[in-house]
């Protein structure tokens, strides 16, 4: 994984603060971390720096890790995975290999040098797959000032949780939100419902955005109101159109989050 701009310049930055700190002679330890939040696919590799005041007569500090909820220190070479190692006196790193999404959280380190004193932490996010492709399920009845169409837009199983997704007509936004339910690890999937409550207008696009921390930028899927019986459905992914169920009832919008257990 490409490391942020700030991480791979922090041994240079590092040196920089040690020699500010020693010419100053202070005596309080006040420990860094970089980044304060880092991201990661599911099997990529991150690292994480801990850093702290140079002293002239600093002897060799030592640096504990962990991460919060947990009980044991990391060690180096745990499970494989773990990598610790010091860059210079006044540095250190935590290098965490094939990432799984059960390493989300806020890791922290502590160095022990004559006091001790703790990391403000960094967070790590580790996705897995990105929501698309998405489904875009139309249903439609009746005819001219009876017409009626729901749409209803699908994503693919996700992770993280936090996902966005907006509706558009002709270019502009007519209604966002997601609901979204706090569970454990594992993959999500997001349907949003979209019932038209105006008049259906032939040559009418409706467009589905959604965004989420795999994704670059903003999928989307979009509906077309045909003057036929047949609409037309455009994306970037693949998709099916269904008709859908009437558990759905009479909304705006709903969006709606499932949870798939036991994702590694």
């Amino acid at each position: 994984m490409k490391l942020p701009m700030a991480a791979t310049c922090v041994p240079h930055c590092l040196l920089l603060l040690g020699a500010i700190h020693t010419a100053a002679g202070g005596t309080s330890l006040t420990v860094g971390q970089n980044p304060r939040v880092a991201t990661v696919s599911r099997g990529g590799e991150v690292t994480i720096y801990c850093f702290w005041p140079l002293y002239k007569d600093q002897k060799p500090a030592k640096v504990d890790w962990w991460r919060e909820g947990e009980n044991r220190s990391l060690e180096d070479g745990r499970d494989g995975r773990i990598q610790i190692y010091f860059l210079n006196r006044a540095s250190c790193a935590l290098q965490l290999f094939s990432a799984r999404l059960q390493d989300a959280g806020v890791y922290r380190c502590r160095v022990r040098h004559r006091s001790g004193a703790q990391g403000p932490g960094t967070r790590l996010l580790v996705f897995g797959d990105a929501p698309t492709p998405l489904e875009m399920v139309v249903s439609r009845s009746g005819s001219g000032a009876a017409a009626s169409l729901t749409l209803v837009c699908k994503t693919a199983a996700f992770y993280p949780e936090d996902v966005n997704i907006t509706w558009c007509k002709n270019g502009s936004e007519i209604v966002s939100g997601t609901n979204t339910n706090r569970n454990l690890a594992g993959l999500y999937e997001a349907s949003s419902l979209l019932i038209e409550t105006e008049a259906v207008q032939s040559g009418a696009v409706y467009t589905c955005h959604v965004s989420h921390l795999s994704l670059p930028t903003a999928a989307n899927i979009s509906y077309t109101v045909p003057g036929t019986e047949t609409g037309k459905i455009t994306a970037d992914t693949a998709l099916r159109t269904d008709d859908i169920l009437n558990k759905y009832g009479l909304v705006a919008i709903v969006t709606l989050v499932s949870f798939t257990p036991n994702i590694s």
